[in-house]
């Protein structure tokens, strides 16, 4: 049976709970499969950037993303920056300092959309939601550490 998305998304996050003084880190995932690939903020001669909107609680904002270092494409005399394998898109999610009740819940969406591409090109979209519960204590926060590429602060770097 084949299979029917070209990329797989997942979200991972630096809490298990969120604290409203704690900034909350939160890496988006992309895993490529059979040989597609998508595109990085600064697609080159060609492609579209994977774009993400983010439903956050009210309040709350979202940091500019961070990605992972991309590869360096040629198609057909064209230069194209992008991942052929994983790409991680990396921000924090900064919490509205507020007083809410232990245990309550917070919902956050992002709604992540890409070009996948290989002999033609697909656009896929897929939403990924997460719940954290409320805590007033020091969260215990993770440090999120992908294996692979490095990250690259700016959307405007090229240098591959």
């Amino acid at each position: 049976m084949p299979r029917l998305r070209k990329i797989t998304a997942s979200v991972i996050t630096s809490s298990e709970k969120v604290n409203p003084t704690q900034d909350i880190d939160v890496l988006i995932r992309l895993q490529m499969h059979d040989d597609w690939h998508t595109y990085w903020s600064n697609p080159g001669d060609a492609g579209l950037s994977t774009q993400v909107k983010w439903q956050l609680p009210e309040g709350y904002v979202v940091e500019e993303p961070v990605l992972s270092r991309p590869q360096k494409f040629m198609f057909d005399g064209l230069v194209q920056y992008g991942y052929g394998d994983v790409a991680y898109l990396r921000t924090k999610i900064k919490p509205q300092p507020e007083s809410l009740p232990e245990g309550s819940r917070k919902y956050f969406s992002a709604v992540v959309s890409w070009l996948a591409c290989k002999d033609v090109c697909v656009p896929e979209t897929v939403k990924l939601n997460f719940m954290l519960p409320v805590t007033n204590r020091q969260n215990r926060v993770f440090r999120i550490v992908p294996t692979g590429r490095p990250f690259m602060k700016s959307k405007t770097e090229t240098g591959c």
